[in-house]
């Protein structure tokens, strides 16, 4: 997704100095259209539907982190399945990753983030309809320019071009991914802990 590219980039060039602190959240109605998908033992809940995206960029950006806390609650059958969850990084001081499945059908998704580097804060949110801000530390506002890319059109692009060239991913390679996979169920497992630090590097 453009947005979260241009994320990436500031980050990843450290062009305005290292991350302070960061909150993503994502949030939509739970889906109604199969049963298997309440069963959170196949499905993962809403962690996985939604907030997998979420984990696997932190995953990018800051590595697997030392320790999580997290709380929320969970009543599949109603529909509700949510999470707020801080990990606990050495060189980032504050990661937050909240939202999961509201109520059925009419709740609306969004997508958004709040990330304070040293030298500015890049928010975005979905439900706004608008695109990155970059607010300055010298007390400036603008509009970050984006890639003009539809972000499923690049993501599919770039999946037939690594099995075409035989290019190792670098977005979402496998180990990435299977990091972001114990990253969401270590959440899960301190969401039960009701707030107790867990470690995520055993």
């Amino acid at each position: 997704m453009p947005s979260y590219r241009a994320l990436i980039d500031a980050c990843e060039t450290g062009r305005y100095g290292a991350v302070r602190t960061a909150i993503f959240r994502r949030r939509c109605a739970a889906p109604f259209w199969n049963k298997w998908l309440a069963d959170a033992s196949k499905s993962g809940g809403g962690v996985f539907d939604l907030l997998i995206h979420d984990v696997d960029l932190c995953v990018k950006l800051f590595g697997l982190p030392a320790f999580v806390s997290a709380s929320g609650y969970e009543d599949l059958d109603a529909g509700i399945d949510t999470i707020t969850a801080t990990l606990h990084y050495d060189n980032v001081r504050s990661v937050v990753i909240s939202g999961g499945w509201h109520h059925k059908k009419a709740y609306p998704f969004s997508m958004e983030y709040t990330v304070v580097m040293q030298d500015g804060t890049f928010e975005y949110n979905s439900a706004r309809g608008s695109g990155v801000t970059l607010y300055s530390a010298a007390g400036e506002e603008q509009e970050v320019a984006l890639v003009e890319e539809d972000g499923f059109d690049a993501e599919m692009k770039y999946f037939r071009d690594c099995c075409q060239t035989g290019k190792y991913p670098e977005y979402c390679p496998p180990d990435q991914s299977a990091d972001a996979v114990k990253l969401a169920l270590c959440m899960l497992e301190a969401r039960k802990r009701k707030g107790e630090k867990i470690s995520c590097r055993r």
